[in-house]
């Protein structure tokens, strides 16, 4: 079946919600060593995406209508890609190597909206997945907010080659709940089939929130 030739595999990394103690700051703008550019520089469409990972991302396409054709220009770098039906609008984004470290060391400049955190990750034993030969590391930072979408927690799932041959990549699930809105969520899943996957030097994913998702899509019955 095609389905099981697509590493857009939501339902596997997207169930598990861990909060994790740690506090957010609110930091400026820039994230550099001073030895390289960041990521991305230089692409003004960054600012319009719903979710920046500052100096991580470089933009393909923001706010890409799903009713609408695939550009061309897309599928020939990447080929077919896959989001899910009830994702009405997403970002399509290539991501640099986050660099995340199992020592509690990793912290990324994430914006959403109009809204910066500082997110300071915590390193969780991997799951093993010997039927894929990936093993799955989870990273988790709690965040505080009450002046915006409420208390939340961000998950990064890192799936890694055990064999050096197959696929890395990431998945991350951000959620939010207030007693004062609904909850809100971002969500950053890769959108290529494996074999286009493994030709390409930088995955395409897709970043969207749940103010994206058409919560009353059903799935067409068999034969429509």
């Amino acid at each position: 079946m095609e389905s099981k030739n697509i590493i857009l595999v939501s339902g596997l990394l997207l169930t598990v919600i861990v909060i994790v103690a740690f506090a957010v700051f609110f930091i400026g703008d820039t994230i550099s060593d001073g030895s390289k550019p960041a990521f991305g520089q230089g692409n003004h469409n960054n600012s319009d995406i719903v979710c920046d990972i500052i100096g991580y991302n470089n933009v393909i396409e923001a706010r890409y209508n799903t009713s609408l054709p695939v550009p061309d220009y897309i599928t020939e770098k990447y080929g077919e890609i896959y989001i899910p039906a009830d994702v009405m609008v997403c970002d399509l984004v290539e991501f640099d190597d986050f660099g995340l470290k199992q020592d509690n060391s990793t912290t990324l400049l994430m914006r959403i909206n109009d809204t910066k955190y500082s997110i300071n990750l915590t390193y969780y034993l991997p799951e093993p997945r010997d039927e894929t030969n990936n093993n799955i590391d989870y990273y988790f930072h709690k965040i505080e907010d009450s002046r915006n979408y409420g208390d939340g927690g961000v998950i990064i799932a890192q799936a890694r080659s055990l064999t050096g041959e197959g696929l890395s990549y990431f998945m991350i699930d951000v959620n939010f709940q207030s007693e004062y809105r609904d909850g809100f969520g971002i969500y950053i899943i890769p959108v290529q089939a494996t074999e286009s996957a493994m030709k390409s030097p930088r995955l395409l994913y897709a970043i969207y929130s749940s103010d994206d998702i058409n919560h009353d899509y059903m799935l067409p019955l068999p034969g429509e």
